[in-house]
This record gives C-alpha cells, structure tokens and sequence, in this order.
C-alpha cells in the first residue's frame, strides 16, 4: 500500500506538471500580448523586480485558484464514493465497495506541492517581462 501511495502520488505530480506547462504558456503569451502596457510601465518607472511580481502573482493566482477547485472536486468525489459507494466484483471477497479514506496530510502534500510547480512555471515567463526594453516592446506593439 505504501507503494501505491508514493507511485499515486507521483502520478498526481506529473498531472500538475503538465498543466503548469499550460500556465507556462498562458503567461508567456500575456507577457506578449501586454508588451506595450509592460513599456509603458517601465517608462513611468516601474522597476523590473515589480514587473516580475506582478506576472508571479499571476500565475500564482492561476495555481491557487486551479489547486482550490481541484483539491475541492478531489474531495466531493470521494465523499460521494464514500457515501453511494463503487460495487467491486465477486472475486474481492472481504469488501463490498471500494474503501475510500481521506489523508489529510497527502491533500496538503499535493496542494503544497503543485503551487511549487505553478510559481517555478511563472518564473520564466515574469523573467522575460521584466528584462523586456520600453524601447523594443514598443517596436513589437506597432506591427
């Protein structure tokens, strides 16, 4: 069981891995997409490490808001399982149903970890915001 646990566990971090690509890609093209706003940003003087900040906080709140509703439809669907149950075939003798049990612990354990890889995914793209130049952004906005 202890197995099983360690190999759903990675499981579910390979899940979250490949939907912080798709958060990767959303901010990477919302830093495109908002070039002119981030030159007109940098030549009202807004620094590049609140530039960076700010894409951060976005895909956080991408994540946090991803994890919440997710962690929230883990949970109603096993309280559903719990409560009407999945008949198991014949050949489990010992139980009815499939046994649902909720660790709080490996909730916490997967939440944690998926904002981890939802601020690493909004790293690269809150980079390249703040080292964009006013001057090339605004080039980029006139084609």
């Amino acid at each position: 069981m202890a197995l099983e646990k360690i190999a759903v566990f990675v499981a579910l971090l390979c899940v979250i891995l490949v939907a912080s690509f798709g958060i990767l890609g959303s901010n990477l093209m919302s830093v495109i997409e908002k070039s002119k706003e981030i030159a007109i940003l940098k030549t009202m003087g807004c620094t590049d490490s609140l530039i960076q900040r700010i894409f951060i906080s976005e895909g956080l709140c991408l994540g946090i808001l991803g994890g919440i509703l997710g962690i929230a439809t883990g949970i109603g669907l096993c309280g559903l399982l719990d409560r009407f149950g999945l008949p198991l075939s014949g050949s489990l003798q010992s139980f009815e149903q499939l046994p649902v049990a909720i660790d709080a612990f490996e909730v916490v354990l997967v939440g944690v970890s998926s904002l981890v890889i939802v601020w690493l995914s909004s790293l690269y793209p809150a980079r390249i915001a703040s080292r964009m130049r006013p001057v090339d952004a605004l080039r980029q906005a006139e084609r």
